[in-house]
């Protein structure tokens, strides 16, 4: 189990008493703090500070989440990585307009965006191991940062802001076609739900990223 990142950052739950009148978890907060897990806390890229305790209970969602897909997923995914390790640096920000475009072809969903930040990590973590200077770790998240601003922000504003993931269920995830009698329906318990839920959503987020083989993904290489 990773180290509690958000205890690691330092925080001070003393001023979070002054800034609780945030009502949505800032962009930049669950970019930098994803990105800084999914590379495994690279010491050449730093964690952001929650302003109140909402912050940090968000987060914390969606570190269990990633590490959990992370552990049921992650060979096949740096496979993948792997093939495309040749690729230059200055192609990172149109391979990951590519892999997005294949990933999201048929619509968004909270499984698919999370499936896409491990898939950036693992990427990121092909190009960072031999890189003393951290070019790599930087330009990695600056067009992860730029793409997700400009291709799936406004999902996320309309589906809850970021704090929208604690509310991920079947009923959220449009990618889920149950019936009254699948094990899948909502009437279980909800942790059984979300464990189902999430390991499904995260089965089609796999088998996507498998098509990334295309002829048009190793023209960069």
């Amino acid at each position: 189990m990773a180290p509690n990142l958000l205890l690691k950052a330092g925080f001070v739950r003393g001023d979070y008493d002054s800034k609780e009148t945030v009502t949505k978890c800032r962009t930049d907060f669950i970019l930098q703090n994803v990105y800084f897990l999914v590379i495994k806390n690279d010491s050449t890229f730093k964690p952001m500070s929650a302003v109140n305790s909402k912050e940090e209970r968000v987060f914390m969602i969606y570190k269990a989440i990633i590490e959990e897909f992370r552990d049921s997923y992650t060979n096949t995914i740096q496979n993948m990585t792997k093939r495309m390790q040749n690729v230059p640096l200055e192609f990172i920000s149109q391979l990951l307009q590519t892999v997005s475009a294949e990933l999201f072809c048929e619509g968004i969903t909270w499984s698919k965006v999370i499936g896409f930040f491990v898939f950036v990590g693992e990427l990121a973590l092909q190009r960072i191991t031999n890189d003393k200077s951290g070019d790599a770790t930087k330009k990695i998240y600056e067009c992860f940062c730029r793409h997700v601003k400009e291709t799936l922000i406004t999902w996320v504003e309309d589906n809850g802001g970021w704090e929208g993931l604690e509310c991920l269920s079947l009923k959220n995830d449009s990618a889920l076609k149950l019936d009254a009698t699948s094990d899948l329906n909502p009437t279980k318990s909800s942790e059984q739900v979300w464990y189902k839920s999430f390991a499904t959503g995260a089965f089609r987020v796999v088998g996507t990223l498998f098509q990334l083989a295309s002829p048009h993904v190793q023209s960069y290489a």
